[in-house]
């Protein structure tokens, strides 16, 4: 293993607490162990620390992406966007993408899709046939 200094450990140690409580990305997890309105340790200390650990990354996506879906609606497109962002999660593009698909986010979309249109159908009186009709007729025009 990497040798660790005593701050560094510290820090590992307040990185291994984050990450039982929620999702971070490597990024996000280095800026929250070293932002003034975080941990306050130096970024070097903090990177260090970040990354002696053996995180999978992916399945840290997943975490996060499971949270968000949990607490709101997101399209698979704005989960991944929230995911990736800068000024969101910080994961890249990859690990937002594999979070937000192995978290359901498209499934969830599709089921809302569907519960509405259920709604709509049941307050219009249509058919479910005649509204499949008329959705295919919008989705080609």
């Amino acid at each position: 293993g990497q040798w660790l200094n005593l701050t560094s450990q510290e820090c590992r140690q307040v990185a291994e607490q984050y990450l039982s409580v929620q999702g971070f990305s490597r990024n996000g997890l280095i800026e929250q162990l070293s932002s003034y309105y975080g941990d306050g340790y130096n970024v070097s200390d903090a990177t260090v620390a970040v990354d002696s650990m053996n995180i999978d990354w992916n399945k840290q996506a997943v975490k996060s992406a499971k949270h968000y879906l949990s607490m709101q609606g997101f399209s698979c497109k704005g989960l991944i966007g929230q995911l990736s962002s800068s000024y969101g999660d910080k994961y890249t593009q990859i690990q937002a993408t594999y979070g937000a698909n192995q978290a359901g986010a498209a499934k969830w979309q599709a089921d809302l899709i569907s519960r509405l249109i259920s709604v709509w159908l049941q307050k219009s009186g249509l058919h479910r046939t005649a509204c499949s009709a008329v959705i295919h007729w919008q989705s080609v025009k």
